[in-house]
């Protein structure tokens, strides 16, 4: 079981590009069999990214283990320069892209979050220094967390 997600900047060019892999050891392979294929699957997911998405010059990619932890987890993280792409390069992850079955057709959804949300003033309560600490304790706020 592979769970794969793409992120690409909002601006076409503008930015890092992101390739996350969650992979499974279904087969409970060897350790460093199973890493190393995981490895090279993560480096094909960065190449069919520069393929499909030509204006990607750095893409960063990260695997991990799907399911829930048992016991431990690895993690795997690559840099992919997409400024050292040759014609071969491009051969190879156009058969990549075959073999594997990623990103034949992808359905980009954009997504903007900021990083801490905007809080409305209004929902913000002021408590006066001598009223009840809204922690629940029965102490005057002044006394608890004032």
């Amino acid at each position: 079981m592979i769970g794969r997600r793409f992120i690409v900047p909002l601006k076409k060019g503008d930015g890092v590009y992101y390739a996350l892999v969650a992979f499974s050891n279904k087969f409970n392979r060897p350790e460093e069999e199973y890493r190393t294929f995981r490895g090279e699957y993560l480096h094909a997911c960065c190449m069919i990214m520069r393929l499909v998405y030509p204006d990607a010059r750095d893409i960063i990619g990260f695997s991990t283990e799907s399911g829930a932890d048992n016991g431990g987890r690895s993690e795997d993280a690559v840099y992919f320069d997409g400024r050292r792409w040759t014609k071969e390069s491009e051969q190879e992850a156009q058969r990549l892209q075959k073999e594997l079955k990623i990103l034949i057709n992808p359905v980009q959804t954009k997504v903007s979050d900021t990083e801490f949300p905007d809080v409305k003033k209004e929902t913000i309560k002021k408590v006066g220094r001598n009223e009840l600490c809204p922690c629940g304790s029965n102490k005057k706020y002044k006394k608890c967390h004032g």
